[in-house]
């Protein structure tokens, strides 16, 4: 014969049996599980938080002027310092960067090389585009070429080059001869490879430019086609 001790914990586990089966405490689990779900689906990752503040911010690109000239010097001083050293060998930077991070008179003056602000009026990027390749490149067509893109180290993803591509963009449908069927070509370095393939150019080759006789910089030819 069972102990009444026996027979009180048998009966408590049937009862737990029991609730677990339940249709009430089967819905609970239901509810909860789905609870976590939209919550989980609500909370905003660092990514959706990103493009949500870059999505809202309205950068003003405007033309440069040669009185940028200092503070452009410092922005790309700035910007290829610190972000092309993950792709380029430091004897190599050292010789480069004083050739690479001089505002060009010619961009200053084309009227369609442009430059963003910060809320300081600190220059933030810089970039934009001629007519044809640099005059001392040897390799590349006659087509318009993007020039000299640079963004702030500490600006970085907030969609400044994205701006400036889209006002370049804007005035190559509108001054270029083919409009906005026009073949588009950069000299990129590797590190902004990427950036370029999502404004729709493509790899073409990699080469080397002759920018000082002592120095031969490493750079990725792409291209854009609309035909």
């Amino acid at each position: 014969m069972q102990s009444f001790k026996a027979v009180h914990t048998l009966n408590r586990v049937k009862l737990h049996v029991n609730l677990f089966q339940s249709p009430i405490y089967k819905l609970k689990v239901r509810w909860s599980k789905a609870k976590s779900q939209i919550v989980g689906s609500m909370a905003p990752t660092a990514e959706n938080h990103e493009s949500k503040r870059n999505k809202n911010i309205s950068w003003k690109v405007r033309p440069a002027l040669p009185a940028d000239k200092e503070n452009v010097n410092k922005l790309l001083a700035d910007s290829y310092g610190a972000l092309l050293k993950n792709d380029y060998d430091a004897k190599l930077l050292e010789k480069a960067l004083p050739l690479i991070t001089r505002a060009n008179d010619e961009l200053l003056n084309c009227g369609t090389w442009y430059v963003i602000e910060d809320d300081n009026g600190l220059l933030a990027g810089c970039g934009g585009w001629t007519l044809k390749q640099p005059p001392k490149a040897k390799e590349g067509s006659a087509v318009p070429h993007l020039r000299h893109f640079a963004t702030r180290s500490d600006m970085t993803r907030k969609g400044i080059g994205k701006a400036i591509w889209e006002q370049s963009w804007k005035d190559i449908g509108r001054l270029s001869p083919s409009g906005l069927d026009t073949t588009l070509e950069v000299f990129s370095t590797i590190t902004a490879e990427n950036f370029y393939k999502s404004l729709g150019f493509e790899h073409v080759k990699t080469l080397s430019l002759q920018i000082a006789d002592d120095c031969s910089f490493p750079c990725v030819l792409m291209r854009r086609s609309e035909n």
